[in-house]
């Protein structure tokens, strides 16, 4: 359940109109395959896959236009808006190929990463997409005191 949770979470975020994707994301359709896929891997004894790599919204943000927004009442620069997003699945392909090409050809080189920089790195990850995050922003604006 976990898994079709985070699946269906990281695809709303990088399909959120705020990106303005225009290809759109196909959310039902990812959301099929990935479970078509489990329950296959599931019968065959396996490890489940992940259809989101936890680094997509911010692949996402990495291949938009972006201008800064101001806020007329101070003048200062906090957040952005996007203009247009690079559509394109290459990168993602190609990241993929990479994590494979590690995985195949140097099998040990996983066990000389430290669990900490990993835990750094889905950390940076996970902290770099909460801004423009409109759940995250909503709950800090419950949780803060208005002025």
């Amino acid at each position: 359940m976990l898994f079709f949770i985070a699946q269906s979470v990281c695809a709303s975020i990088v399909g959120s109109p705020s990106n303005h994707l225009k290809k759109g994301s196909a959310f039902h359709w990812d959301l099929f395959v990935l479970g078509s896929l489990n329950a296959v891997l599931s019968m065959l004894g396996l490890p489940w896959i992940y259809g989101v790599l936890p680094h997509s919204p911010l692949h996402a943000r990495l291949l938009a236009d972006v201008v800064p927004a101001t806020d007329s009442q101070h003048n200062s620069t906090k957040s952005y808006v996007v203009v247009r997003v690079r559509e394109t699945r290459v990168t993602g392909v190609l990241v993929h190929l990479m994590i494979g090409s590690v995985v195949l050809f140097i099998p040990n080189s996983l066990s000389n990463i430290p669990v900490a920089v990993l835990c750094g790195l889905f950390l940076y990850c996970a902290i770099s997409t909460l801004r423009n995050n409109s759940i995250h922003d909503r709950v800090v604006l419950v949780l803060t005191e208005q002025v």
